[in-house]
């Protein structure tokens, strides 16, 4: 990053932290909430379901623990930390989600190891979808007390998924899964595992216009290999985390570019906010999640971009 990008990106956090010295007004006021969905660059937490007695954190993906440990400032920490957002951040985003529901495997055992194809969780979390996240933050902020109706939002961000990103992301054990399934066309419905995970991210931003809430889709941080960290090291990650495969960086741009096209052809382009926050991008060392500039700056974007929408 040259000097001159450096002084711009300091000068715009110096605004957007003195906002109201130079008078300008919040993005999202104090009676209103801008909604999140998303998956872990949204939220460092993970699902957890326990049995009655309290016991199973050790069945759960990360077991019941945060990203990190929780030391980790995802985007939506970050976005209720701007000064200009003054309304509730309502986050129902969570680590390891996927635009469909699912239950699933974790990671590893207790002793370190990756669990092979015949291990299932004996507390059988599930994990809400990206649709159930929004009817979840949706009935949130709609007020059917007054007439007409109201809806006291008028943002949603729209995360990345983990669709087809590894193969600890379907609803079936890691091992029996196949890369190919994402590339390849579904007899169904002549679409390849990609494209349809885009169809579900277009009919998640349609059902918010509908609503009267626009979608802000956060776009994805580049794909880096090697010893880089800047930007999604899906290398690094396959081999922290025991992915038996990731998505490949061919793949990974197809998908990219589908996602940037076809929403705001679908959607209409003064419909939605194609954000690309993670443009600028550093990984905290785990190959995949962002460090805390990272998502400092990503929410700094939303910010700017929808005072440039709504001018």
């Amino acid at each position: 990053m040259n000097n001159i990008v450096k002084m711009l990106m300091a000068l715009s956090l110096i605004i957007t932290s003195n906002a109201y010295a130079f008078g300008f007004s919040p993005v999202v006021e104090k009676d209103e909430a801008i909604l999140v969905i998303g998956a872990s660059l949204e939220d460092g937490g993970s699902p957890c379901e326990l049995n009655a007695d309290g016991t199973g954190f050790e069945s759960n993906p990360l077991f019941c623990g945060g990203l990190n440990f929780g030391v980790y400032q995802s985007l939506a920490t970050a976005l209720q930390n701007r000064l200009l957002v003054q309304g509730q951040v309502i986050n129902e985003a969570i680590g390891g989600a996927t635009t469909f529901p699912r239950g699933g495997y974790p990671t590893r055992l207790p002793d370190g190891t990756v669990p092979g194809e015949a291990f299932r969780t004996p507390v059988g979390w599930e994990q809400y979808g990206f649709n159930q996240q929004y009817v979840r933050a949706f009935t949130q902020v709609f007020n059917p007390l007054v007439t007409p109706p109201e809806v006291n939002a008028r943002y949603i961000v729209i995360g990345i998924p983990n669709d087809c990103l590894h193969a600890n992301a379907f609803d079936v054990a890691p091992a029996n899964t196949d890369p190919d399934e994402c590339s390849e066309i579904s007899p169904g419905t002549g679409k390849t595992g990609l494209e349809e995970m885009v169809d579900r991210l277009i009919a998640l931003g349609q059902a918010a216009i509908d609503s009267g809430i626009t979608p802000i889709y956060t776009g994805y941080p580049p794909y880096v290999t090697g010893a880089s960290t800047d930007g999604i090291n899906l290398a690094v990650s396959q081999a922290l985390f025991g992915f038996s495969w990731v998505i490949s960086e061919g793949e990974y741009n197809t998908m990219l570019a589908d996602y940037q096209t076809r929403i705001p052809a679908t959607l209409g382009a003064g419909n939605v906010i194609m954000a690309n926050v993670w443009s600028q991008y550093e990984n905290f060392g785990d190959g995949l999640h962002p460090d805390y500039n990272t998502s400092r700056k990503a929410a700094i974007k939303i910010v700017l971009q929808i005072k440039q929408f709504e001018n």
